[in-house]
């Protein structure tokens, strides 16, 4: 008699990202619904790199599916992005995975399309200059030794710099677009920013200063780092 296979599934869930891990056998069935990926979009089966580990630090590996359909680079994944390394930089946690299949169904109708972006797998943590001595530090901080950006530089890594470095520009936008003489740019370095702040009239101009240099030393990480 044959044995009927079960396939379990776990929630690997952040802020704004989330996988269906495969236990055991039968991949093909992810949920007990199977949703076509609506055109441009297809589901993408993935392994994480080596040493990747979830929100909580704990290792993952195995087989993993997005929890909706995607798009890699901006454009439909198709049979040459298998053994192409992506990640998902709107995550909450980015991990960096290798696509081994490409499915033209998904299990979860109310999952939202992911945006991958293609990278590789070094890179991270590993061999990235986090410390206020990095090009990026002296960079975008006018005094990277400060204990206000010291300490919060400490804090951030791979996963964690894409918060920032759209958030806190936004937020940065915001505050000049509120100051009697807005200074919009561009911002190449720390003194561009601090001179913006200096000549905005906005009193004090230390937050749209702070937010701003945090939010482009973080976009300036992620390439750095090769997040």
């Amino acid at each position: 008699m044959k044995r009927k296979l079960k396939t379990l599934t776990e929630q690997f869930t952040d802020a704004r990202s989330d996988y269906n891990r495969i236990l055991g056998r039968g991949d093909k069935q992810l949920m007990n619904e199977q949703v076509t990926c609506p055109p441009g979009t297809k589901q993408l089966q993935m392994t994480p790199c080596p040493g990747s580990t979830n929100a909580q630090g704990a290792p993952i590996s195995g087989n993993w599916y997005t929890g909706g359909c995607a798009t890699i680079d901006g454009q439909e994944p198709n049979q040459s992005h298998i053994g192409t390394i992506v990640h998902n930089l709107s995550s909450g946690h980015v991990v960096k995975f290798e696509v081994v299949q490409i499915h033209s169904e998904y299990g979860n109708a109310a999952n939202p399309t992911r945006h991958f972006t293609t990278t590789t797998c070094s890179g991270g943590t590993t061999g990235c200059d986090q410390t206020p001595a990095s090009a990026c530090a002296q960079q975008w901080f006018q005094n990277p030794n400060a204990s206000w950006a010291a300490n919060w530089m400490a804090s951030k890594d791979c996963t964690n710099y894409a918060w920032p470095a759209t958030n806190l520009e936004t937020q940065a936008i915001a505050i000049m677009a509120g100051a009697p003489t807005p200074q919009t740019g561009p911002y190449n370095n720390w003194n561009d920013i601090w001179t913006a702040g200096q000549n905005s009239g906005l009193s004090p101009a230390n937050q749209f200063i702070a937010k701003m240099a945090k939010a482009k030393y973080a976009q300036c990480q992620i390439q750095a780092c090769n997040c």
